[in-house]
């Protein structure tokens, strides 16, 4: 079935919407360039994992994405920055009292062996952590 626009208006809806698909397509390459965010590149010696992921032990750069709102947003891509593994919501926590200001992760108990969790990332001279969010 081939579908028929008899008024401009549907036509430029149908534009209006494909050029929003465009830009959420394009979006996420260019903002990643952005300076000012706190990232971290980092090497897993075994797998890990993160909310409805896990990460094959290798080298990977976490970030945080930009606030247009409070949401507190990371994404985590492989080396090269080609591919993103994961992006979702996350807490922020307050870095423990007395804990080194380099990045560093907090990581939980595995089960039956599997990759341990990812459940906090604290990155490099910032006050603040993200906690992933596990349901």
């Amino acid at each position: 079935m081939q579908a028929r626009f008899t008024s401009s208006v549907g036509r430029r809806r149908v534009l209006a919407a494909c050029g929003a698909l465009g830009l959420a397509l394009i979006v996420p390459v260019v903002v990643h360039a952005l300076p000012g965010r706190p990232s971290a590149n980092v090497t897993f010696a075994k797998s890990v994992a993160l909310p409805g992921v896990i990460l094959p032990a290798g080298s990977y750069t976490f970030e945080v994405m930009p606030e247009p709102t409070d949401a507190n947003i990371v994404r985590v891509w492989n080396q090269n920055r080609t591919h993103a593994h994961y992006t979702g919501l996350t807490m922020k926590v307050t870095r423990p009292a007395g804990a080194s200001a380099q990045s560093a992760f907090s990581l939980g108990e595995s089960a039956n062996g599997g990759p341990r969790p990812i459940l906090v990332w604290f990155p490099a001279n910032v006050s603040d952590g993200y906690s992933f969010i596990y349901q």
